[in-house]
């Protein structure tokens, strides 16, 4: 074959492989549902890119062509050879017209002043939206669906609009194996499709909606019709009220459409209706630097929501370059941030200059570098409940009593009863000043005694019950977090249970398995579903057993310190029980951070309510309590360390004499970065069980404290209380009570009934291996919010201060030979010299961290020096985009690093949090 010949025939198979491409990404003109079987793929995913499957299909067609053309020119000498060059330039030429793969500092295919269409002008460039995607894709725990909303083109292939965010969105959630949902926004009702056209009862929870509005486009690029956000929520009644969304992402917009048209808000509809659902909605990345008042994570309230988008009118009005603002909000219902940032809670910033954005705050805990707490303003007003006989709550007012006339004007009151005598929340909020009080009590109700034990003697055999449930948390997490109260539950002579492992992978089976005792049936849907967990009949199902202790006699109560209004989870099941749902509301009245209810944390309320609640009943009927605690639900991993004093205050000072305490978590954390490193993919599988028995079972503290050491899980708990509580030895199939002694082939962890043998695997295996930081992605960071900022109008660096550059102690000094070693690829060893000083162990040049551990009276200080190579040593001004994204790369491998060490301490297993100093340096 001529020479000419191959190289024609080889563009025959290009083109042949652009139509292949073509026909791969069409989508359906109304929905289109992928999965992917990321196996498949035959490189693996690398996550610092977003790389769309049709155009690693696309380049591998690409790659067999080329490897056919050297297989047919191998023997056509110099100028088939020649040919085949040319060839391979006209491939790459293809791959990079094909290919949307980008650095790692963008995740759309938009750099600075490129035009795409389908996308608003100026959009940012995408590093928050990466790291969102990054963070809320990987977590894969259980089959997920993610909804994209988006535009396609206006031609007869109905193709999502590509570079577009949707498109990210879509490819990497496709990627990443998720059921993915895509629906084109122009005309679209959103309750008719999930009434109609989605199988809504069997797929109900969503891990993320993504929701964009924008220019729709002709296959030339001509703008046609703009598709607004609130079009798309103005038809989502059912949606939102039915559907489990965990996360939700919408970009809103303020923009002038036309020269002299009036001002566009799109998306301000969307925002208020999901803050009437709870949501916490904040603000995630945006095209213009809103001023300090509108930085990363900030909070929108029905207070501030106009004030947001009439503030961005004017950010626009003043730049000359633009018509329109985008932005990109986050919300969910529970703890997480829309940009997590451990430097912004922890003391990690006293070598790491943090960012400032002039008086005002850039991010949520921009307060110094203390832990947050509650806003100290709401301390000013106090409510309590009325003497009997009146209608309006006593209101105090900087220690001023305000009149019932004052009340009824100028405050919104709520409680859980239409009759204030009959409630046990109360709260009011002042409208002049936002301020929120509110006020929990225990009524005290009789016992409901049913057939099954209408037993007068109830009181003296059985005892009381008290369940602290921690979601979620692992063994070594809790021992880092909350050092108080682990010193304190091993005072008390609680028993901790080294080898308590999970049964799922998320809170549905494990909280399934604890409280009813039987496995989870139909995924998460299960656990609303009468089906498995309904009031037993004829046919005796399964209760819940807080429902099965209140029917048998118990004074019953449940709640936890959220408020989450459209789960099918555990938290929105709504209990038959004496006490504890008027909380529930209670906790949807108001939010502020990071968990707070007025001037205290709500699970302050929770523990204050339990507290008064044991103290009505506790010389009289048995009672069981069960509490449970979400501060712990975000990724950031530092919120949790606010309950410590809480847990100490509360443990020490009830009577647990009749009582059994279980201190329990359903799983460790499993998602965010932490989870993403080898240590943290282990501890999602290592919740904490502690076990204090009544003293009338003193005699079998030794064959609890032997069960401690073998292999339990959560149907062994809910065993044991329905042994201990109802004096039923048999109540579960699956589980064993730990109370009687447990057989030896507990002594492993394969073979225990209702354990998947995945998590006995991740737990015998050897997190000591040598890995390298780099294997974690890149944490999100709040410089990246600026990053993204791509015109003008963006931070003034002059109050930025670069890094410093310093070295820890243990650098300049001989160690001691209580002193530990170890580096970011090396596990620890018994060290006299720093890591980076030491020959043929690791040298300077070859590790970016480098930990040294040395004891002191009885006591670890862990110094940590971490390197960084491209940080700018001289100080940045001026409002220059470059500037900041080398701030931010810098900042995100400090993070890396930080939580690079943190694996590495934790595998020395500490049972307490060690004192820790970082210390940063730049070359």
């Amino acid at each position: 074959m001529p020479p000419h010949s191959l190289l024609l025939e080889n563009l025959e198979l290009s083109k042949r492989c652009n139509k292949e491409q073509h026909i791969q990404k069409s989508t359906p003109s109304f929905t289109q549902t992928a999965t992917l079987n990321v196996s498949s793929l035959e490189k693996p995913f690398d996550r610092r890119f977003s790389s769309p499957l049709h155009n690693r299909r696309s380049n591998s067609c690409l790659v067999q062509s080329l490897k056919a053309a050297k297989k047919k020119s191998a023997k056509k000498g110099i100028v088939g050879m020649l040919m085949v060059s040319i060839l391979v330039y006209y491939f790459l030429l293809q791959i990079l017209a094909l290919n949307v793969s980008l650095p790692m500092t963008h995740m759309l295919a938009l750099q600075t002043g490129e035009k795409s269409v389908g996308v608003s002008k100026g959009l940012h460039t995408g590093r928050t939206l990466r790291d969102a995607l990054q963070r809320i894709l990987s977590r894969h725990i259980t089959s997920s669906n993610v909804l994209v909303v988006a535009p396609t083109r206006l031609d007869n292939t109905r193709e999502m609009v590509q570079n577009a965010p949707g498109q990210s969105v879509y490819d990497k959630a496709t990627l990443e194996g998720h059921n993915v949902h895509y629906l084109n926004p122009s005309n679209l009702n959103l309750d008719y499709w999930w009434r109609n056209e989605h199988n809504y009862e069997q797929n109900n929870w969503f891990l993320l909606t993504f929701i964009t509005g924008s220019v729709g486009v002709t296959s030339e690029g001509k703008d046609v019709v703009r598709y607004s956000v609130d079009d798309v929520f103005r038809t989502s009644e059912a949606f939102l009220k039915e559907a489990t969304l965990t996360y939700v992402i919408l970009e809103v917009r303020i923009s002038f459409p036309h020269e002299k048209s009036a001002p566009l808000f799109d998306g301000i509809r969307a925002a208020s209706k999901l803050l009437g659902r709870k949501y916490k909605v904040q603000i995630m990345s945006s095209t213009h630097y809103l001023g300090s008042k509108w930085g990363p994570n900030t909070l929108l309230t029905d207070d501030n929501l106009k004030s947001f988008f009439h503030n961005a009118l004017n950010i626009l009005s003043d730049d000359n370059g633009s018509n329109e603002v985008s932005v990109f909000l986050f919300a969910t219902q529970g703890m997480d941030l829309a940009i997590p940032s451990r430097n912004m809670h922890l003391g990690y910033g006293n070598k790491i200059e943090e960012l400032s954005c002039g008086n005002g705050k850039c991010g949520v805990y921009s307060d110094g570098f203390s832990m947050p707490s509650c806003p100290k303003k709401h301390a000013a007003l106090e409510v309590n409940f009325p003497l009997h006989g009146r209608e309006i709550p006593t209101i105090h007012y900087n220690g001023n009593e305000v009149h019932d006339i004052e009340t009824k004007q100028n405050f919104n009151i709520w409680s859980n009863n239409d009759k204030i005598d009959d409630s046990e929340a109360l709260c009011v909020r002042d409208k002049r000043n936002k301020l929120v009080s509110c006020k929990t009590r225990t009524l005290k109700k009789a016992p409901l005694l049913t057939e099954r034990d209408n037993d007068t003697s109830l009181t003296s055999n059985h005892p009381n019950v008290l369940s602290l449930l921690i979601d979620p948390i692992s063994r070594n997490s809790f021992h880092r977090s909350l050092p108080k109260t682990a010193r304190l539950l091993s005072e008390l002579g609680f028993i901790e249970f080294t080898k308590h492992t999970v049964v799922g992978g998320n809170s549905g089976p494990n909280q399934a398995a604890l409280f009813s005792g039987v496995p989870l049936t139909n995924g998460r849907n299960g656990i609303g579903a009468s089906m498995s967990h309904g009031k037993p009949e004829k046919e005796k199902k399964p209760q819940w057993i807080w429902d099965e202790l209140r029917d048998s006699g118990y004074i019953t109560f449940k709640s936890e310190d959220g408020c989450v209004l459209n789960s099918n989870m555990i938290q929105s099941i709504k209990p038959q029980v004496n006490h504890g749902s008027a909380l529930q509301n209670m906790f949807c009245f108001a939010f502020d951070r990071p968990n707070c209810l007025g001037s205290k944390m709500a699970a302050s309320h929770l523990l204050e309510s339990a507290k008064d609640f044991i103290d009505t009943y506790n010389d009289e009927t048995p009672w069981a309590a069960f509490l449970s605690f979400t501060d712990s639900h975000e990724d950031s991993m530092t919120l949790i360390e606010l309950l410590d004093n809480l847990f100490y205050n509360f443990l020490s000072e009830i009577d647990m004499s009749n009582t059994i305490v279980m201190v329990l978590s359903d799983h460790g954390l499993h998602y965010g970065p932490w989870f993403q490193s080898k240590v943290g993919e282990r501890e999602r599988a290592e919740p904490i069980l502690f076990m204090s028995l009544p003293s009338t079972h003193n005699d079998l503290h030794s064959i609890v404290a032997a069960n401690s050491q073998r292999w339990t899980s959560p149907f062994d708990v809910h065993a044991t209380l329905t042994d201990i509580a109802l004096h039923n030895k048999t109540a579960s199939n699956t589980g064993s009570s730990l109370v009687r002694r447990l057989p030896d082939s507990r002594s492993e962890c394969r073979g225990i009934d209702g354990v998947p043998s995945e998590y006995c695997d991740l737990q015998s295996s050897d997190t000591g291996t040598p890995f390298k930081c780099s294997s974690i992605p890149l944490p999100p960071n709040t410089l990246s919010f600026f990053a993204d900022i791509n015109n003008s109008n963006n931070l003034n660096l002059n109050s930025l201060k670069t890094l410093k550059s310093e070295f820890s102690p243990s650098l300049r000094e001989p160690l001691s030979r209580h002193c530990k070693c170890a580096t970011e690829s090396l596990d620890w060893i018994h060290c006299k010299n720093h890591p980076w000083n030491l020959m043929g162990y690791g040298t300077k040049r070859e590790s970016e961290m480098a930990l040294v551990a040395c004891e002191h009276d009885g006591e670890y200080h862990i110094d940590v020096d971490i390197r960084l190579r491209k940080a700018r040593k001289k100080k940045l001004k001026g409002p220059d985009p470059v500037s900041i994204k080398v701030m931010a790369d810098a900042d995100q491998m400090i993070q890396r690093m930080i939580l690079c060490s943190d694996t590495v301490i934790a595998r020395l297993n500490y049972r307490t949090q060690p004192k820790t100093r970082y210390f940063v340096q730049t070359e």
